[in-house]
C-alpha cells in the first residue's frame, strides 16, 4: 500500500510541487540505519530505524532531481544556499551507514553528516535502545504488565509489531 501511494504522490507531482514551495527554505533528513530486508539479520528493527536500502535509494533519486544536495558545513559556511538546499544526515554511526548507505551516496554524489557515538567504538554492546529490541524479540514472555501513567497496560510482545 505505501509503494501504491508513493507511486500516486509521483505521478501527482507532488514531490516537485512541494520542492517548488520550499524551494527557499534549508530542508535537513535524518537517518539511523540500513537493511536489506531480504537479509535483514540480527535485530529485527520493529521501531523501523534501519531503512530497506532500496527505498533509501528511492529517497536519494527524489533528493537528486527535486533537490540540491549539500554538506552541513556549506550551510553553515555559505551565505547564500542553493536552491532547495537539503542536508542529509545519520545518527549513531551504524556500520550499516557505511556498508549500505555509503555506495549508494557516492553514486549520486550526495554528502551526508553522521553523528558518531563516540562512546560505543571498539566496543561489543549494542546501545540500549538496540538492547532493549534484542531483548523483546529473544523473550519467550508472551505479554508484560506495564504500568503507564496510573493504568495498567498489558503489552502483547507476541505479535507482529516485534516480529
Amino acid at each position: 500500500m505505501k509503494q501504491t501511494v508513493k507511486k500516486l504522490l509521483r505521478y501527482l507531482g507532488l514531490f516537485h510541487f512541494s520542492a517548488w514551495i520550499n524551494k527557499n527554505l534549508l530542508n535537513i533528513l535524518m537517518y539511523h540505519g540500513f537493511s536489506e530486508q531480504k537479509n535483514n539479520t540480527g535485530l529485527t528493527n520493529f521501531d523501523g530505524k534501519h531503512l530497506d536500502v532500496d527505498e533509501f535509494e528511492d529517497h536519494l533519486k527524489l533528493i537528486k532531481k527535486y533537490c540540491t544536495p549539500i554538506s552541513l558545513e556549506e550551510a553553515i559556511l555559505n551565505k547564500r544556499l542553493p536552491p532547495n538546499p537539503i542536508i542529509l544526515t545519520f545518527d549513531d554511526g551504524y556500520k550499516n551507514n557505511y556498508i549500505y548507505a555509503y555506495p549508494l551516496l557516492r553514486n549520486y554524489r550526495v554528502p551526508v553528516t553522521i553523528f558518531l557515538t563516540t562512546g560505543f567504538i571498539d566496543q561489543s554492546h549494542y546501545m540500549w535502545p538496540d538492547r532493549v529490541e534484542f531483548m523483546i524479540n529473544q523473550t519467550k514472555i508472551r505479554y508484560i504488565d506495564l504500568l503507564w501513567e496510573g493504568d495498567l497496560l498489558k503489552l502483547e510482545l507476541d505479535n507482529d509489531l516485534f516480529k
